[in-house]
């Protein structure tokens, strides 16, 4: 069953490109390089629990926010790569299974998905739940200077019972080369996606 989305939900995903101030993944090392971000050719899959936290506009409204995705990483030197475009579904489907039986849930630094996080605790959801999806466009430049496109997807479910508690299955999409060595063999750019998790993105010269 589908149903439009609420724009709560909207501004509660706003946390993609938002600073984090809900549940997030920090590195063990004291918060320094190399950082816990994924690495877009071998990290395939993640799934992670995301608690919504409140946040209160001028106006007296209440909103969730949280920080659904973060960029990969590709030169130890930085971070992360560099966000590009991002997209959610326009509707929610409603009574659907979770998309994965267990998901990763921490409270503490230095827990996370990530190799160099230490390993939080599995969440096995039961019941039927709402589902959206959203997806996540980036680039950078490697260490070894070639350029890089990255299209990460989640499908993100929730029971509507306790809609502050996101759980998130995310997806490497697509990459435009096979190393961070090798040079690029297309340019991949804009995103969309469905409730599905069908991620829609454009490919140049491949």
């Amino acid at each position: 069953m589908r149903q439009q989305i609420r724009i709560a939900a909207l501004i509660a995903t706003a946390g993609l490109c938002g600073t984090a101030i809900a549940q997030d993944s920090v590195s063990s090392n004291l918060g320094g390089l190399p950082g816990d971000a994924l690495n877009p050719w071998s990290d395939h899959c993640a799934a992670y629990v995301v608690d919504l936290a409140p946040i209160t506009t001028s106006a007296g409204h209440t909103f969730g926010v949280a920080p659904l995705l973060k960029s990969t990483q590709i030169d130890p030197n930085f971070f992360n790569n560099l966000g590009s475009t991002v997209g959610i579904s326009t509707d929610v489907l409603s009574d659907v299974p979770f998309s994965r039986a267990s998901y990763m849930q921490w409270s503490t630094a230095g827990a996370g998905v990530s190799a160099q996080n230490t390993m939080g605790d599995a969440v096995s959801p039961t019941g039927n739940a709402s589902q959206f999806a959203i997806g996540w466009s980036e680039f950078g430049t490697t260490a070894a200077g070639e350029s890089y496109n990255g299209m990460i997807g989640a499908i993100v479910n929730y029971d509507p019972s306790d809609a502050n508690r996101l759980f998130v299955d995310r997806r490497m999409g697509a990459v435009n080369s096979s190393s961070d060595a090798s040079g690029d063999s297309s340019q991949l750019g804009g995103v969309s996606v469905d409730a599905n998790g069908n991620l829609y993105y454009r490919a140049d010269d491949f």
